[in-house]
């Protein structure tokens, strides 16, 4: 197996919030993404509001919140992909929110030694 193989993967998704949502759709977005921790290889789940200082320049292409999904490895992205538990928290949490196509990333940081 090589290095990128078993290190850790960041599933990362950027989106834009629709104007209208509610503060239970947002607390069933929340909870649909701690629900995919019971997925086999999750690490650990993230969601929230992306944001800018006034100090800062704006970097955001207009996106407003955020979910990091954290995995053992390549192999526990290809599993949760097709996940149940995956396919209906997007469904049922994710879609309802979306205003527009979200930016989704994968990234893995293999440790370097000098």
């Amino acid at each position: 197996m090589t290095e990128a193989m078993t290190s850790p993967v960041d599933h990362v998704l950027l989106f834009k919030v629709k104007e209208g949502t509610t503060t239970e759709q947002l607390k069933t977005l929340q909870e649909g993404t701690s629900s995919l921790c019971q997925i086999p290889g999750v690490i650990s789940t993230r969601v929230g509001e992306i944001f800018v200082e006034s100090w800062m320049a704006d970097r955001t292409a207009g996106y407003t919140h955020y979910i990091r999904v954290q995995l053992g490895s390549r192999e526990d992205l290809r599993v949760y992909q097709d996940h149940k538990t995956h396919v209906k928290v997007r469904e049922e949490c994710i879609k309802p929110v979306l205003f527009g196509p979200p930016l989704v990333v994968d990234c893995d940081a293999p440790m370097f030694l000098a």
